[in-house]
């Protein structure tokens, strides 16, 4: 993770992330299939699709750090 005392020195219009993963936000899925099962659709979060996609961590940090450039996620299970 990049220090935050140099954060300053970052062009955060240009600056992006890229994240890579062998798989989405399993909790989140888990959590959300458990709750269309024993609950039913309307007690599904509306975060369960957006924080089960792969995207979601490259956004969150790039969210956190305040970065504006390009964001992208790879998932290529093992070969990320």
């Amino acid at each position: 993770m990049v220090c935050r005392a140099r954060l300053d020195l970052i062009d955060k219009e240009k600056a992006g992330v890229l994240v890579g993963t062998g798989m989405g936000g399993l909790t989140v899925f888990s959590d959300g299939v458990q709750s269309l099962i024993e609950k039913g659709h309307r007690k599904i979060t509306p975060f369960f699709i957006p924080y089960a996609r792969t995207n979601m961590g490259s956004a969150l940090l790039a969210i956190e750090l305040g970065f504006m450039g390009p964001n992208y996620s790879i998932s290529t299970a093992c070969a990320t």
